[in-house]
């Protein structure tokens, strides 16, 4: 069988130093990738599962994964690159800092909210489609390679 195409992650690691992973979600258009996320995390597929599910409770699961409906309605999808890291911390900033500096907007930037202080769910919705629409997809896709 040919695994063409498949992603490859040790199980379990077999660097002692690995402490998780760093990730970056890119819209896809075309052949163009779009980053629009930079994260890290200890458990990347769960990660990406709370991604899925977007619980409003949740403010970063919610607006990511609200980004990623609202591009998917529009006709983009949704890939996730990751790499295995020592100090996943460190290269999300490190990530986040040149992606940045070549002028991206980045879902990062959208401001949290205390769900138990704003409740309003469709609110929230509305402020994560307004943000992808204005600050990401109104970026050309050639401004952004």
């Amino acid at each position: 069988m040919n695994f063409k195409g498949f992603s490859v992650v040790e199980f379990p690691p077999v660097n002692p130093k690995v402490s998780g992973f760093v990730y970056v979600l890119c819209w896809v258009a075309g052949s163009d990738e779009v980053p629009f996320y930079v994260g890290q995390t200890t458990r990347i597929w769960g990660r990406l599962d709370d991604y899925y599910w977007a619980m409003h409770s949740a403010c970063t699961d919610f607006r990511v994964g609200e980004a990623v409906r609202y591009l998917g309605a529009r006709g983009y999808h949704t890939i996730v690159k990751y790499k295995s890291s020592s100090d996943p911390r460190h290269e999300e900033s490190e990530i986040i800092k040149h992606l940045r500096s070549l002028g991206r907007n980045l879902l990062n930037d959208l401001s949290a909210y205390d769900y138990k202080k704003e409740p309003d769910e469709s609110k929230h919705r509305l402020r994560v489609q307004n943000f992808v629409a204005d600050k990401l997809l109104s970026v050309s896709i050639t401004s952004q390679s």
